[in-house]
């Protein structure tokens, strides 16, 4: 299946293919090179030594709907710093074609450089990226896709925080069901959110390496002493999808 961001651009200006196939080149250590569309000048591919192709369009219009607004509160780029997605008047839709059906890890890590290489050779000011449930500021995209050695979950998953209770907090995953594991609902006292959130990404990072649900009523721990109990709900937000649960003391 194509996966699918958008750029969101802060001037309406195409993104210079010669600029996108540098700078994806340059990710990949590889020349590349773009070509334009038949059906539009605004329209370009550049084919991978994989066999992909990764295809960009620019559009001279925001996202319709006020779309990519209502997700910016999910980003770990917008929480805690208040920040919010400026005006925006054109958007670049980038999309990575002849993937399996099945998106792996390998195949997100791509896109995720294709993702980057957009806004580094653009005037991208955020990414909405609709599978992660979330829009990224654009700093904070080429920041975590930069970082060498660790996987981008926190590009990859937005969070959604709730009321989880007296004194408590609820926090919900949105992105893992692009790879076919199940989202997280992590519980924490409320003055402990901020080091919850690091353990949440911790927690999501062990789940895409390990490729597979956790067992129902396994335990988890961040040490020999900690053993947190697992278990599955029904999503709070999709009761026909199943989230595993942890609930820290």
């Amino acid at each position: 299946m194509p996966q699918l961001a958008f750029v969101l651009l802060g001037r309406t200006e195409p993104t210079k293919p010669e600029a996108f196939a540098a700078a994806l080149g340059a990710r990949l250590g590889q020349a590349l090179e773009a070509e334009p569309a038949e059906d539009g000048e605004d329209i370009f591919s550049v084919a991978l030594a994989n066999g992909q192709t990764a295809f960009v369009a620019f559009v001279p219009a925001p996202v319709p709907d006020g779309e990519a607004e209502q997700y910016v509160p999910y980003s770990i780029s917008a929480l805690g710093s208040g920040w919010q997605l400026p005006e925006y008047p054109a958007h670049a839709m980038v999309t990575l074609m002849g993937a399996d059906d099945i998106i792996t890890v390998e195949a997100l890590e791509l896109f995720t450089k294709v993702v980057a290489a957009v806004v580094e050779s653009s005037t991208a000011v955020g990414v909405y990226w609709g599978a992660t449930g979330a829009t990224h500021k654009a700093e904070f995209v080429l920041d975590v896709a930069n970082a060498e050695g660790l996987l981008p979950v926190m590009l990859w998953n937005g969070i959604s925080i709730a009321d989880g209770g007296p004194g408590r907090l609820s926090m919900l995953s949105l992105g893992m069901e692009q790879l076919g594991l199940p989202n997280l609902v992590l519980t924490t006292p409320r003055e402990q959110g901020n080091a919850a959130i690091e353990m949440m990404l911790d927690l999501l990072s062990f789940l895409i390496r390990r490729g597979e649900p956790l067992p129902d009523g396994d335990t988890i721990g961040f040490s020999e002493e900690q053993k947190l109990p697992i278990r599955y709900e029904a999503s709070p937000i999709d009761p026909e999808s199943q989230v595993w649960c942890i609930d820290l003391p």
